[in-house]
């Protein structure tokens, strides 16, 4: 029987922390069931150190690491057989020449690229909240300026996106699911992956709590602390302004995009959302996300 090889690449700010979180913590439950959650390979509890292998430049990554070709043969030997799950949002990065090297370093594996996608306008809003939030970042402009620093529209773009996994695997490979409440299975992120990789999720398996190292910021929060960014301050004092203004962050508050900033700004990706809907998901009716609802808040 083939081996199986999952390869869930994100996308970014689709709960990829928690999917790992809830990996690492059932790594012999998962054993169980035939599935290898490797331990070689790994930082922050997913296989980052594999996909920055492939040449995806990360100031954590170093080549005493290993190879690709090193780190890929202690993936199999940990398998041992065994179907094998690997995470990455950073494999979310990969371009042709990376993509052509996973499949050379897993050849006769029945490989699955796992995509979870979030509405463009949700994602725009939760990478600003963390861009000014972040630390090594502190960006201090409003989104509009976010909008006009970064290149969303290719990188939101998912019918470009997942046409170049496509080119490189089967075309039966590449899973691309919503990541809204309403379209998960049973309405859970963590019941919706298990489905997607053959995981029999049960009683015994541990939940961990959702990730909470990002603190929820409201829009007007946010506002302020981009100005703050803008002063010459230490991390311990920085870290402790944001601690005193999650405080004040008000659940009533409007999002960074007016209502009608985020529509228009969503209508950009309207075409590409229908192809990915009909072209990986099967949909006649091009319905990718559930208009009248918002992607997970994390």
């Amino acid at each position: 029987m083939t081996q199986k090889l999952y390869v869930h690449i994100g996308l970014h700010k689709t709960g990829s922390t928690f999917i790992q979180n809830f990996c690492t913590a059932n790594r012999d439950l998962l054993a169980s069931q035939g599935i290898c959650y490797p331990r070689s390979a790994t930082k922050w509890k997913g296989h980052h150190v594999l996909a920055w292998s492939f040449g995806i430049k990360h100031p954590h990554y170093s080549e005493a690491d290993g190879s690709t070709e090193e780190l890929t043969n202690a993936i199999k030997q940990e398998a041992d057989g065994s179907d094998i799950l690997i995470s990455s949002e950073d494999f979310e990065f990969m371009g042709p020449l990376e993509m052509k090297a996973l499949r050379q370093n897993f050849q006769g594996f029945e490989i699955k690229i796992i995509s979870y996608l979030r509405r463009q306008d949700s994602y725009l809003e939760s990478t600003y909240a963390q861009h000014v939030r972040m630390e090594n970042i502190r960006f201090s402009g409003d989104i509009r300026d976010f909008y006009m620093k970064f290149d969303f529209m290719q990188r939101y773009n998912y019918l470009s996106l997942l046409r170049i996994w496509e080119s490189h695997f089967d075309d039966k490979a590449i899973v691309a699911r919503p990541y809204q409440r309403s379209q998960f299975k049973n309405g859970s992120l963590l019941k919706d992956f298990c489905d997607t990789t053959a995981i029999h999720l049960n009683t015994e398996f541990l939940l961990p709590p959702k990730e909470d190292a990002n603190i929820s910021l409201s829009s007007d929060i946010l506002a302020a602390l981009s100005q703050i960014n803008k002063i010459e301050i230490n991390s311990e004092d920085r870290a402790e302004i944001i601690r005193i203004l999650a405080k004040y962050s008000r659940t009533d508050a409007p999002n960074n995009l007016t209502p009608r900033n985020a529509a228009d700004f969503q209508a950009l990706f309207n075409l590409t959302n229908k192809r990915v809907a009909a072209r990986f998901m099967g949909r006649v009716d091009g319905q990718l996300f559930a208009d009248d609802e918002p992607s997970e808040s994390r």
